[in-house]
């Protein structure tokens, strides 16, 4: 019976990650209502490898330096995310995390509020599973989901949610329980696209192995061939600049474990040239942000992993971080076992 299950499991684990990686709406991106410019910042918060240890650092812009910002003995940093305005911002904790067999687990997971001022709160603990997925809602609301093996029933996965608004209360907290023989493994959460312009005049959408982006007047525009799914869109605040990643980690990727694997794409696409003015391949998420004139993202996987900050006014590198062990903008990304 034991065995059963276990095949059960991984094949309903599989089928929810290829489920969750397609896009919605016969292959063609929703689109999201415009959100508010981001803050002007003069540094950023990244993950990054103090003693074996994913902590928070924090980037002076106009220093052009790196310091530890956040760090504890017990936990490491698995998830640092912020709002579409960059005014607020959780990240999550794990003491541990892996694999047990053929199933995935995270342990002691945990929940802190990182404020403006860089000073960081702890919420709450959420708890130990499986997987656990975070995205931002309505109102910059933040969710969380832990899915776990149901304790009494082992064909069961509990899905516990909780959403907390931007200060850190919690404003929901829910279990729902899924049967895998009758309803599969519940699907894990898609990060939501910013596919509209602040001004509501663009828009950006993805068909097949094609990204478009539709001008005013329903005019249509390809930017760029590709069979990765979109991973993220930012626009400029000044209406010029489009940035746009996509990225395929899925087994169907046969350049996963070469070398130097193909696993992302992240470029700038002028609006008023209609042109692509810069691009990136390669390995990694290739997770970014837009900040004052800078594209900032991350590339590599584990500890051969970079920050570049690139000017995008003056179409130059900047700076770029590298910290011994890894680093990242939103945790310390791995090639999936």
């Amino acid at each position: 019976m034991i065995k059963i299950f276990s095949a059960l499991l991984i094949t309903f684990l599989i089928l929810a990650i290829g489920c969750g990686r397609e896009n919605k709406n016969n292959g063609e991106s929703s689109l999201n209502k415009p959100v508010k410019e981001t803050a002007k910042l003069d540094y950023f918060i990244f993950v990054g490898m103090e003693k074996g240890n994913a902590c928070l650092f924090k980037y002076d812009i106009n220093k052009e330096q790196s310091y530890l910002l956040w760090s504890e003995k017990k936990e490491k940093v698995v998830d640092l995310s912020f709002s579409y305005d960059r005014k607020t911002s959780f990240f999550l904790t794990a003491g541990n995390y892996g694999k047990k067999g053929a199933f995935p687990f995270i342990d002691r997971v945990k929940l802190y509020l990182l404020s403006k001022d860089s000073v960081v709160t702890f919420i709450k603990e959420i708890g130990s599973g499986m997987q656990v997925f975070t995205s931002w809602e309505t109102g910059n609301a933040f969710k969380v989901i832990l899915n776990s093996i149901d304790r009494t029933v082992a064909s069961y996965i509990e899905q516990h949610t909780q959403i907390f608004n931007e200060f850190g209360k919690q404003l929901v907290d829910e279990t729902k329980t899924y049967n895998l023989t009758a309803d599969g493994y519940p699907k894990p959460l898609e990060r939501s696209i910013n596919n509209e312009s602040t001004d509501g005049n663009f828009s950006i959408f993805s068909s097949q192995d094609s990204v478009f982006i539709i001008y005013p007047y329903k005019q249509k525009e390809l930017i760029s061939i590709t069979k990765q799914k979109i991973n993220q869109v930012e626009w400029s605040n000044d209406g010029k600049f489009v940035f746009i990643s996509t990225f395929d980690i899925s087994s169907d990727n046969k350049t996963l474990y070469d070398k130097n694997p193909n696993t992302s794409k992240l470029l700038i696409f002028s609006l008023d040239q209609k042109k692509i003015l810069k691009q990136w391949e390669g390995w990694g998420i290739k997770n970014f942000l837009v900040q004052n004139n800078f594209l900032i993202f991350d590339g590599g996987f584990k500890n051969n992993f970079t920050i570049h900050i690139y000017n995008f006014k003056e179409m130059k590198p900047a700076d770029e971080i590298k910290i011994e062990g890894g680093c990242g903008l939103r945790n310390i990304p791995e090639i999936p076992d």
